[in-house]
């Protein structure tokens, strides 16, 4: 019981890292900005 445990907290803690790290990228906080502010977002290319 105690291994499933670990195992299930070693996959929620890698489901964070994964949607953590892009979501803290210039583009992504771009585009949640203009999600909130209801406009296109403006992508740097």
């Amino acid at each position: 019981m105690r291994a499933n445990d670990l195992d299930y907290r070693r996959s929620v803690a890698n489901a964070v890292e994964d949607f953590y790290n892009p979501a803290t990228t210039p583009e992504a906080q771009e585009g949640l900005a203009a999600f909130l502010e209801k406009r296109y977002p403006a992508w740097r290319r």
